[in-house]
């Protein structure tokens, strides 16, 4: 095989690569983008609980470390890490009246929000149940 016919191979699987790729990340961005738009950022009140780097499982996406939060009396505020921003992620904050508990386990809640199924650390999703 020459040389030419190589490079071209190589070229098309690379192409073929970085399309599947960037769809991939298209898509999930795409995806991480929805919760936002539905419920728009608002700063938490004086006295809001906050952890850093906290794993969340939203449908078919597993966001491990990808969500700083901040828990108040009204709202769960969700902050993305740097690589949910890349996504274009923004800042949410989700009203408990829109959070309908699931089921809890040892570790984490998984819970009903809007049309989305979110699992997460029970120190915050377990509020959800409270607050209903």
């Amino acid at each position: 095989m020459k040389t030419s016919h190589i490079l071209l191979l190589v070229g098309i699987f690379v192409a073929c690569d970085a399309l599947v790729i960037g769809s991939l990340i298209a898509w999930m961005g795409s995806c991480l983008r929805e919760i936002p738009a539905k419920f728009p950022f608002k700063p938490p009140l004086p006295g809001a609980v906050r952890r850093e780097f906290q794993s969340f499982h939203i449908d078919l996406f597993g966001v491990g470390w990808g969500y700083h939060v901040e828990v108040d009396e009204d709202h769960l505020h969700l902050f993305p890490a740097k690589m949910e921003r890349w996504l274009g992620v923004t800042p949410a904050s989700i009203p408990w009246s829109a959070i309908k508990p699931v089921s809890t386990g040892r570790w984490g809640c998984r819970v009903k929000i809007d049309k989305w199924n979110v699992s997460g650390p029970k120190w915050c999703l377990d509020l959800a149940g409270k607050k209903a």
